[in-house]
């Protein structure tokens, strides 16, 4: 097929984890398509000078930024619909927050804005296996998938089979978890409306997006506060800081149990305090080591985009 090939080995022996992996196979994917595209523009360049007509982009974009994005590149996975169902019961059994029950995302985003996208998601792995079997072609299966040894193994091998077995089929759980996760979407679109709307019209009264404004009363934050707080503590941080969901709850108990208390600070991990101020809260960076970090906990916190 004339396609480039790049194989890389995991050489840190004994030191493996699945998140450990993951973090470097990601690395490295980002590493080589920086290489790439920094000293091959070649194709980018060439493919630049097509007509407008030619391109998938939308109107308006002028050349520049269309060479930009080639010469940017895009990394795919093979990641199919059944890897996204299985993601779906591990954030169910990890702990996860109901507008955050979907599967894979279709893009994301990494470091050097590399983008990562996953055009196989909505195709079955045994759709995959027929069309390749209908083509003679042959495929290597990784032996690690059939060990229990990872809880991403064990909820494919064993929970999958369990639950299907459990609803009638595997047809009527699969079609159990799409509507699962189209409902938690739901939630979450509107949900993230109602908190940018609220962040908005604070915003307008207060012109200050360092603070966040408590809802009138300062007693409860409830959802829309509460998604609020999550998408502006990331904002404020550029997105470095999630607030874990234990932290989140001590948030929401300070303000309930205690409304009449105007100053307090509680640490949330990561190298940072909010403190609250009158009707306000605000975030502190401490100093490099000065701090506590956040343990590492297999709760999964809100997740902002």
């Amino acid at each position: 097929f004339d396609v480039p090939f790049h194989c890389f080995y995991w050489n840190e022996n004994g030191n493996f984890s699945q998140e450990h992996a993951r973090t470097w196979r990601r690395a490295e994917l980002q590493e080589l398509l920086h290489t790439l595209t920094t000293t091959n523009t070649s194709i980018s360049t060439q493919q630049t000078h097509k007509k407008k007509s030619d391109t998938l982009a939308p109107e308006g974009n002028d050349q520049s930024s269309l060479e930009e994005e080639r010469k940017n590149g895009i990394i795919l996975t093979a990641h199919h619909k059944d890897d996204s169902e299985e993601t779906i019961l591990l954030k169910l059994l990890r702990g996860v927050h109901i507008t955050n029950l979907r599967g894979i995302d279709l893009m994301t985003t990494g470091e050097r804005k590399k983008i990562f996208a996953r055009p196989m998601l909505s195709i079955r792995k045994e759709d995959i296996e027929y069309f390749l079997i209908s083509q003679g072609l042959t495929w290597r299966d990784d032996a690690t998938n059939a060990s229990n040894k990872y809880l991403r193994n064990r909820v494919r091998n064993e929970l999958i089979p369990l639950m299907s077995d459990m609803v009638g089929d595997k047809v009527v759980l699969q079609k159990r978890l799409g509507n699962l996760e189209n409902q938690s979407k739901r939630v979450h679109d509107d949900l993230r409306k109602r908190a940018e709307l609220y962040l908005a019209d604070c915003l307008s009264n207060h012109n200050d997006p360092s603070n966040f404004y408590l809802p009138h009363g300062g007693k409860s934050l409830g959802l829309v506060g509460g998604e609020a707080l999550q998408i502006w503590a990331a904002r404020y941080t550029n997105k470095s800081l999630t607030i874990p969901f234990s932290r989140f709850t001590a948030i929401c108990q300070q303000l309930e149990n205690f409304p009449n208390k105007i100053q307090w600070t509680i640490n949330i991990g990561l190298g940072w305090d909010i403190s609250r101020n009158g009707e306000v809260l605000f975030l502190t960076k401490k100093k490099e080591g000065s701090e506590e970090n956040l343990k590492k906990s297999d709760e999964i916190p809100w997740k902002v985009y």
